[in-house]
């Protein structure tokens, strides 16, 4: 029977080998998913109005100018997905494509909601007849590429475009109607830690 001086060493060593095991095999990190859709209670802003264009199996909403939400923190790659509707009738025909942008945010705008400044432009949602609406995804992006880094924030904004009535018939072209937001992120990483570091853990 070993003595307990000696059952410490193999207890230490053991638990050496699970955390190399570990740290060499990716972790998976807490996401950042956001979903949000318009309405009362919606979290967006804008800096226009909105009105209803349609109620069917979902709301859909006619916006002008630009909308978006509180800024989200990057933890690595994202999908944004958008649900839009193609509508046209007599005198509205909302038609043309909402635009979707990413905007990084430097610590001095902090985390609110803006939609004063432009973004890069990472999807051009045009719709679909269906009655409840279509879902257009685009990702995953890694958002470095945009100008965000690791850990900093960012916002989704929306713009949407209102056409001049036409003088003859009145017709008036708007952005498609919009009924809700996705957000996933695919946040992964790999710890990473020295010989030494380890050592140092179990002295």
């Amino acid at each position: 029977m070993g003595t307990r001086k000696e059952v410490i060493p193999m207890m230490r060593a053991a638990s050496v080998a699970t955390l190399l095991l570990v740290l060499a095999h990716p972790v998976r990190a807490q996401t950042d998913d956001f979903y949000d859709c318009a309405g009362p209670g919606a979290l967006l802003c804008n800096d226009g109005s909105a009105t209803i264009v349609e109620s069917c199996e979902a709301e859909f909403y006619s916006f002008s100018g630009r909308v978006g939400w509180e800024a989200i923190r990057n933890t690595g790659p994202v999908s944004i997905a958008i649900q839009t509707r193609y509508i046209a009738n007599s005198l509205h025909r909302y038609i043309m494509p909402v635009y979707v942008e990413v905007r990084g945010r430097t610590p001095a705008d902090g985390t609110n909601c803006s939609t004063n400044l432009g973004g890069h432009l990472v999807l051009t949602a045009t719709g679909g007849t269906r009655c409840g609406g279509t879902w257009e995804t685009i990702g995953p992006l890694d958002l470095r590429d945009y100008g965000v880094p690791l850990g900093d924030y960012y916002n989704v904004q929306l713009v949407f475009f209102d056409g001049i009535p036409d003088p003859r018939f009145g017709i008036q072209f708007h952005s498609v109607g919009f009924s809700c937001l996705r957000v996933t992120s695919y946040s992964t990483g790999v710890a990473s830690m020295s010989w030494g570091g380890v050592k140092t853990l179990f002295r």
